[in-house]
């Protein structure tokens, strides 16, 4: 009997204070913008009878629902599932030994202990470096007693070839030591992510 009052409490906090919604939106940002939910009903609801607390609380549970499921959803793949494959850097140290297939190689990450690309860099701490990858629908390795220049802060494109001719045949002709970007058609780049610096 205590168990059960405990558990209808839990659920009730739950439900009351949004939490499935407040986990959705701390592992996934982006659901930040959603406005409301709408649930598909068998019943038509023509007119609302009741006190407003009801109705408040119906559509809390439906919020709860509708959060938990989308949680269970979205946790279900993995955050790898979205890169198809690599593209292109905007350079390589030692091509193709620290490609940016490094980056997406899971062997290195168990043999090694490092999933990693290295640039050749640049003297000029404000000349931008660059990783592509095709995409489906923090840490750097340098090797210890040689001059590094850290990145300063990250930023995220995305767009498409300006020549759709051969997407497949691109990207596999794309993956040399040769620049590409403009290449590209860029339709959305983000804000300037500041990296820490180690």
């Amino acid at each position: 009997m205590l168990c059960n009052w405990f558990l209808l409490t839990l659920r009730f906090a739950v439900i009351a204070n949004g939490l499935c919604k407040q986990l959705c939106v701390k592992y996934f940002p982006q659901l930040v913008v959603v406005a409301g939910v709408v649930e598909p009903s068998s019943r038509k609801d023509s007119v609302e009878i009741g006190s407003s607390t009801r109705m408040e609380w119906e559509v809390l549970e439906r919020d709860h629902r509708a959060y938990a499921c989308l949680f269970q959803a979205l946790k279900a793949f993995a955050v790898t599932d979205c890169i198809a494959d690599t593209v292109n850097a905007s350079s390589t140290d030692r091509y193709p030994d620290e490609s940016i297939a490094n980056t997406l190689d899971l062997r290195e990450r168990f043999l090694w202990g490092y999933c990693y690309w290295s640039s050749k860099g640049q003297s000029d701490p404000d000349v931008p470096e660059s990783l592509i990858y095709g995409l489906n629908a923090s840490f750097s390795y340098f090797q210890p007693g040689l001059p590094i220049c850290s990145t300063k802060c990250l930023r995220f494109r995305v767009g498409y070839l300006k020549s759709s001719t051969d997407v497949k045949s691109n990207l596999v002709q794309f993956q040399t030591e040769q620049w590409v970007d403009d290449k590209f058609i860029w339709t959305y780049t983000s804000q300037e992510f500041p990296m820490a610096q180690v």
